[in-house]
């Protein structure tokens, strides 16, 4: 079938995804469950990496050196984090303010340490990516669940309904997933802007994970919440990798911003700076060159997952209408509503389609409760492979009873 798929090559809508080298190589994603089941669970991506990457990744291999980065290092990832964003979400960020970390989740777990205590209370717009479920479980902190609601073909808060809850359970921290996943959502201004007055009015920090920014549709705009006001950004930090959008989850390099000096003063008085870690060194070269030189791929890759959002749609408005399919504004992780098939008891309908389509995809309860009818797809492979997926899915359902 030829190599993985190329960026900036014209082959993005190619079939040259190889299950096979993929299952030979260190993915997870391809190897967890082995032939001849088809992944579409973790959020990697099937496609090669952008050319520049691959040549600053190369070039450091060719040095022979693997020891520790220069201070100037860690800066020009910081510049190249504050330029990206600017030019493209237009979010201005102080470098000063600016920390750098191995992955994402650091920020989670250390901004819940700085600015709550155990039993107090950590809001969430759910369903939602399962680590932020399991923040507020581990560290013992009380979970406040928004169940955002489908209205008008889409996932959204319910102000009045939000509002009520936080008077009466006054959490500390807003933990927002902006674009959302699993939902696809990119908040507008005004739902946003909603947000952040409520984290104001009730003292909210808010911690933004923005990790899919770069992922979304036109005519879709990612805002960061943050960018809105002063007063919002003095309580927010924002965090944020190049792991989603280019496909760089093993090299480990994420950064979180803060929105004041005040706040930064906070953190720092309880985490200590060894406790978050560090990036490696190529994912700093890897960051680096995706957001001073990756543009050109990056909009290559969101025209292909656009189309295989709109093969997704089509396919199962076509061959499955009972299965619920809100269009993604922005990710590539769909979420599933087969509510239409029943379920015995412990059962949940990714495991019966793992077990009897052998397709894996993420299992809905893992984004909160009552999902057992749910299952996220990652549609980030090429069209032939997710044509495939698709089929087993299709076939599955016509094949079990449902209503």
């Amino acid at each position: 079938m030829g190599a993985r798929l190329k960026g900036m090559s014209g082959d993005f809508d190619s079939s040259a995804v190889d299950p096979a080298a993929l299952r030979a190589s260190v993915s997870n994603k391809w190897n967890k469950y082995g032939a001849p089941v088809l992944p579409a669970w973790v959020a990697d991506m099937d496609f090669s990496v952008a050319p520049p990457i691959t040549r600053a990744l190369r070039e450091y291999h060719d040095q022979g050196f693997f020891g520790y980065g220069t201070p100037a290092l860690a800066e020009s990832l910081k510049h190249a984090y504050v330029n990206w964003w600017g030019t493209r979400h237009g979010l201005s960020v102080d470098p000063e303010l600016t920390v750098i970390l191995s992955v994402v989740l650091q920020a989670m777990d250390s901004v819940t340490l700085a600015f709550s205590e155990p039993g107090e209370g950590v809001l969430l717009l759910t369903p939602i990516y399962p680590p932020f479920l399991g923040v507020v479980e581990q560290q013992k902190r009380r979970l406040v669940e928004h169940r955002m609601v489908l209205s008008d073909g889409q996932y959204r808060v319910d102000v009045d309904a939000l509002r009520a809850l936080i008077t009466v359970e006054r959490p500390r921290i807003l933990m927002l997933c902006n674009p959302h996943n699993p939902v696809g959502r990119v908040f507008s201004e005004g739902e946003l802007r909603v947000l952040g007055e409520l984290a104001v009015e009730f003292d909210m920090v808010i911690l933004s994970d923005e990790i899919h920014a770069d992922l979304v549709y036109a005519p879709n705009r990612h805002v960061s919440i943050s960018a809105l006001s002063p007063e919002i950004a003095a309580r927010t930090i924002t965090t944020t990798s190049t792991s989603k959008s280019f496909n760089l989850a093993g090299l480990r390099c994420a950064l979180m911003s803060f929105g004041s000096e005040a706040l930064k003063a906070r953190f720092d008085a309880v985490i200590p700076a060894h406790l978050l870690g560090n990036a490696s060194v190529p994912g700093i070269l890897a960051s680096v060159a995706a957001w001073t030189r990756g543009g050109p791929w990056l909009a290559e890759c969101l025209v292909q997952l656009g189309r295989n959002r709109d093969l997704v749609k089509e396919t199962l408005a076509r061959e499955l209408p009972m299965v619920g399919c809100v269009p993604i504004e922005a990710t590539y992780l769909q979420l599933l509503d087969f509510s239409a098939f029943p379920l015995g008891p412990g059962e949940t309908v990714s495991t019966r389609i793992l077990d009897e389509a052998l397709v894996a995809m993420n299992d809905g309860p893992t984004f909160g409760h009552g999902m057992e009818s749910f299952a996220r797809m990652n549609i980030a492979t090429s069209p032939a492979v997710l044509t495939e997926i698709l089929d087993r899915i299709v076939g599955w359902a016509q094949r079990v009873p449902h209503s």
